[in-house]
């Protein structure tokens, strides 16, 4: 798991991991002569070592103006281009509810964001998590994907606007 800091957003980023259930004969031959231990492909125990990671994925929440919430989520790719993605996010308290994301992409990152209907009240708490699951290019298992972001408060900071010129002739 690995913090990712902004201006004024935190995100968490946490692993993708290959789900070994879907790891065909295939896969085996692909990682042997590539020389991965994807799923113990290589026959050695990868007890403390995280041989099954694909990549991360990541969701934070923050307010797109100051009655809209936003989830935002992305997927990053160290097995190759994502060919397609089923997730499903799920947000709250302030606003509650859940949002399936399916899509066809050819990219080792994706990326999305989801504004959920509702109005946020000033003092706002809200949280997400983002699961399911992605395809990997040249490859028939499946990465599952799960990410989460803590209920925190969200606030909506005004900028400040310029005094506007004053006219000469005034």
């Amino acid at each position: 798991m690995e913090v990712v800091s902004g201006s004024a957003v935190q995100a968490v980023d946490y692993r993708m991991s290959i789900d070994c259930s879907t790891f065909s004969e295939a896969d085996r031959q692909k990682a042997v002569e590539l020389g991965l231990n994807y799923c113990g492909a290589l026959g050695f125990s990868s007890r403390g070592q995280n041989t099954n990671n694909c990549g991360t994925a990541s969701v934070y929440v923050d307010r797109v103006n100051s009655n809209r919430a936003r989830i935002s989520w992305g997927l990053h790719s160290t097995a190759g281009n994502i060919v397609g993605h089923t997730l499903e996010l799920n947000y709250g308290p302030a606003i509650s509810g859940s949002f399936p994301q399916v899509g066809v992409d050819m990219s080792p990152d994706v990326t999305g964001s989801y504004i959920p209907p509702g109005t946020l009240p000033s003092s706002a708490q809200m949280g997400a998590t983002v699961g399911g699951s992605v395809g990997i290019l040249g490859w028939t298992f499946y990465c599952t994907v799960y990410a989460s972001e803590p209920v925190h408060r969200i606030s909506f900071v005004r900028q400040q606007r310029g005094r506007r010129p004053r006219r000469a002739d005034a």
